[in-house]
């Protein structure tokens, strides 16, 4: 078969080999994340929530925080996400095989959606395929990916695609057809999932929006804002309404201010939108050159505008947005791109709402869409201008460089996420000065009954904890000096936790079994009662103090 019988060939059966070539590379790219462990936040998410565990519990999957089940509050409220947890748990338990081929499977199926999608809007199928194919591979997605409690990334982004995919069925209905077609519930519905997977999909309306704008792109504009601002309406009404329950109900730990705290971070969206300026030119650093991937990146917060990086990231800002606007005739899909990309970074850009951390690199998983799209449909114009002789040729080469380059480099990252140990020491070539990894590595190691390297890791993690707040890493030194049958030191240990954090039940539980293997009655029934007077909710000690004391 010659070149060009295959470009027939292709183009013949195109929807079946653009299905076929995204399950491929998704295949290839995430193979060796099958057989990684599970660590870090799968505990809290999955392996220590009761909730996910027990049908009987499964209500407070709805009505609490999502790692309730595991004795944390957070500001997560993500039910759907916790039901699929729990469901897999009822299906598989423990099994990390399993855990890790389900969000590969919802990536790929994450690929399909975009491609058809941008496919349906567009009429360009190659740039469809060529942006679900980055998205797919690309290695900004493995920590969405190979990391199992990312999960809410994939399945959100599957419920949000195919709302859209929906809505844009809706782009050409009008007055009582809108509301009379059964696809504007179906959307409602995916949209409602979406958001209950993961808080960022709140940007769905906007994102509605954009879709049966682009749908409509040939119209005049003051009918295609009309018509777009009109079908969206009822996801505007669908995100107030989520916005108002957080605010009261579902509000568990601020869900409007992570920080939980008053700051200049949090008092200025000068700041905050000044720090995103900074950020922003890292992002596109990494959507370009995907190099020294690492979590728990540190971003110093903006105290003015004037730094040259803050600078940058600001006119880069400025240069897309003018570019969305020089290309709205002559290049549509350029600006439906940058526009997407915007507000997809909206929700965890901290500017409007600040949130629990600066930069992950997960939250581009799906701004890329965007971001890749624009591109691919840049490249092509200028190509179509220039090269059209040898376009066809010249981005199917471009195309396979950076797929075959990307597929490569999501392998060798997926290595990262194998296991504990080896994640924490990659995080740490990068950043040392994190409590939480140190402390993160030291458990790691206990787990492998590697002691002493974890003794050490958890006093690294002490000499960072200048403000002596944190009573985890004294609790876990705890633990493995009592593992080494060293229980005097061990109590020590557990006695300054307790100092740090009164209510830390972990160390009373530990001083509570360690006193009563000893058999010292005295002393398990003291601690019990200190235990009892921090924590007087906790029925188990309750239990435990009146068994003792009868």
């Amino acid at each position: 078969m010659t070149f060009k019988q295959g470009l027939a060939f292709i183009h013949t059966h195109f929807h079946y080999c653009a299905f076929g070539i995204i399950v491929l590379f998704g295949v290839i790219a995430y193979a060796n994340a099958l057989g990684n462990q599970m660590f870090w936040d799968d505990f809290d998410f999955i392996l220590h929530n009761t909730y996910i565990k027990d049908w009987s519990l499964y209500s407070h999957l709805w009505t609490d925080n999502l790692i309730a089940g595991s004795s944390l509050v957070s500001n997560y409220y993500r039910p759907v996400l916790a039901t699929v947890f729990a469901i897999g748990w009822h299906l598989w338990e423990g099994n990390t095989t399993l855990w890790h081929t389900l969000p590969i499977l919802l990536h790929i199926l994450d690929a399909v959606l975009v491609f058809l999608l941008l496919e349906k809007l567009f009429k360009r199928p190659w740039i469809a395929l060529a942006t679900a194919l980055v998205f797919t591979v690309h290695p900004l997605q493995t920590e969405a990916v190979a990391y199992v409690n990312s999960m809410g990334d994939s399945l959100s982004t599957l419920f949000l695609l195919g709302s859209l995919y929906l809505a844009y069925g809706l782009s050409h209905l009008k007055g009582s057809h809108l509301w009379r077609s059964p696809f504007l519930y179906l959307s409602l519905v995916c949209g409602v999932l979406a958001i209950l997977s993961k808080e960022i999909t709140i940007t769905i309306p906007a994102l509605v929006m954009l879709v049966v704008f682009f749908a409509n792109h040939q119209r005049s504009l003051t009918a295609n804002i009309k018509t777009s601002l009109v079908v969206s309406l009822p996801y505007w009404i669908l995100a107030g309404i989520y916005l108002v329950l957080r605010a009261t109900i579902l509000n568990f730990q601020n869900s409007f201010n992570l920080y939980n705290e008053s700051n200049a971070f949090t008092d200025s969206i000068l700041i905050r939108l000044a720090t995103f300026c900074r950020i922003f030119v890292t992002y596109i650093k990494l959507l370009f050159a995907p190099f020294n991937q690492h979590m728990e990146r540190t971003v110093a917060i903006a105290s003015h505008f004037f730094s040259w990086d803050i600078l940058l990231g600001a006119a880069l800002i400025v240069a897309l947005l003018y570019l969305a606007l020089w290309a709205y005739k002559k290049i549509p899909l350029v600006t439906f791109g940058i526009l997407w990309f915007f507000i997809c970074l909206v929700p965890t850009s901290n500017i409007l709402v600040p949130i629990n951390g600066l930069l992950y690199e997960h939250w581009l998983y799906l701004p890329l869409v965007g971001f890749f799209v624009s591109l691919a449909g840049l490249t092509s114009y200028t190509l179509e201008t220039y090269l059209q002789k040898q376009k066809s040729i010249i981005c199917i080469t471009i195309l396979t460089c950076v797929v075959l380059c990307g597929t490569i480099l999501t392998v060798m990252r997926n290595t990262t996420w194998h296991d504990p140990i080896v994640f924490y020491n990659d995080i740490i070539q990068y950043n040392d000065t994190s409590l939480r990894v140190w402390n993160n590595l030291g458990m790691a190691y206990a787990d492998s009954g590697d002691f002493e390297h974890a003794i050490t890791a958890y006093k690294k993690a002490v000499d960072l904890d200048t403000k002596h707040s944190s009573a985890p890493p004294y609790h876990n030194i705890g633990n493995a000096l009592q593992s080494m049958g060293k229980n005097d030191e061990a109590i020590s240990y557990f006695e300054q936790a307790l100092t740090i954090d009164p209510h830390f039940i972990f160390s009373y539980s530990a001083l509570i079994n360690l006193y009563y293997t000893q058999g010292d009655k005295e002393k398990t029934i003291e601690t019990l009662k200190r235990a009892h007077e921090a924590i007087p909710e906790n029925n188990e000690i309750t239990q435990a103090l009146m068994q003792l004391t009868q």
